[in-house]
């Protein structure tokens, strides 16, 4: 065997362990669920179904989620841009008054790209009717199962803070896929029980003494939550209880700070201040009983609850700062941390279905299957 045959063979292995030999060894050193919880964000899931036209795409964004390693190399990534772009890590970007808010760049996921309609990945009209399909489709599910549905889409933080993002640079909104999706509810499928919250949540921070989203976390507060109750209800024609302050005559309590991780501080560049903030909990009469059945799924029960249905909720993290209200307000509350299942409908029999989502993961969840 000659020289030139050796060195081949020596490359071609060489190059087969660098591109193999990682994918091999990654996955036994993480799960999705830990890039979820580090990144704070939903992690690509393999495409259900192929288009033509998006299968380069969708595969490309599925294994970028999963580059190996990838848990060591961001960390590094996000420290290198910190030091060249101060003003904006990774993950977060640095606003005004010690504000940060979420980004999650070559993501569809990234509210900052949203926030100015230039997606990593554009949402077609064909991306919407599906969305909005995969709404209706659930809500005729729960329907065929004797349950009032709403879809509800909690708003990003920068689309209700907006004026908090960054001195240094020029911002300007330039559309966003809750709102297009919300008039293409109403253009094409009326029927469609679909509520985003921006516009609700908005007009009470202009009118509050008091902050509804923290500073240094991707979340709403409580005082937030509470705002957005008084919005859910009021879609669902549900009188408000006279034992309730109304957000604008609410006085919060801020002894509590149960909600604020902060989970921007950690993924900011290095250096950036620390805001600390109170919950801003607006205390109701009620006594809930809360049982917690396994990860990602409690009960609450309220037998003097004003409404005495029972209730299924399909959610995220931010319906963590609902989830006291719903259970003063319906006699018995399911909470899953899930995408709609339609086996969980039918096992629960519930009177209402709720499904949560905050905006920024619209790109996304539609394409889990149902059933």
């Amino acid at each position: 065997m000659n020289m030139a045959s050796v060195n081949s063979r020596i490359l071609i292995v060489a190059v087969a362990a660098v591109l193999i030999l990682p994918q091999l060894i990654s996955p036994f050193m993480r799960s999705d669920s830990d890039l979820s919880q580090t990144e704070n964000r939903n992690i690509t899931p393999f495409p259900q179904e192929f288009k033509w036209r998006r299968i380069a795409s969708d595969l490309e964004e599925y294994y970028n989620d999963r580059i190996p390693f990838r848990q060591w190399t961001v960390p590094v990534s996000r420290g290198i841009q910190g030091a060249l772009f101060p003003e904006s890590g990774d993950l977060s970007i640095v606003g005004r008054n010690g504000f940060l808010f979420y980004a999650a760049p070559g993501s569809k996921e990234c509210p900052y790209l949203q926030f100015v309609g230039k997606y990593a990945d554009p949402i077609t009209h064909y991306d919407q009717k599906k969305m909005l399909d995969y709404i209706l489709k659930a809500q005729k599910h729960s329907e065929e199962n004797h349950a009032d549905f709403l879809m509800v889409i909690m708003p990003n933080k920068i689309n209700i803070y907006p004026d908090m993002l960054p001195e240094k640079r020029a911002f300007q909104q330039q559309g966003f896929l809750a709102e297009e999706l919300e008039a293409a509810a109403r253009a094409s499928q009326p029927e469609v029980n679909y509520l985003y919250l921006q516009q609700a949540l908005t007009e009470y921070r202009g009118r509050l003494s008091y902050p509804i989203y923290f500073a240094q976390d991707t979340h709403w507060n409580y005082a937030g939550a509470y705002c957005g109750m008084k919005a859910i209800l009021d879609r669902l024609e549900l009188e408000w209880p006279e034992t309730w302050p109304l957000p604008e005559n609410a006085s919060p309590n801020t002894a509590e700070n149960n909600l604020a991780e902060f989970d921007l501080r950690s993924r900011a560049p290095a250096g950036t201040p620390a805001v600390w903030e109170p919950d801003y909990k607006i205390d109701i009469p009620a006594q809930i009983t809360r049982t917690d059945i396994r990860k990602g799924y409690f009960i609450t029960e309220n037998p003097n609850a004003f409404d005495q249905r029972e209730v299924l909720v399909f959610r995220d993290s931010f319906f963590h700062a609902l989830w006291y209200y719903f259970g003063a307000y319906f006699r018995k509350v399911h909470f899953y941390h899930d995408e709609y299942d339609a086996a969980v409908v039918e096992e629960i029999k519930p009177e209402l279905v709720i499904y949560s989502r905050v905006a920024r993961t619209l790109p996304y969840f539609y394409r889990k299957k149902i059933r």
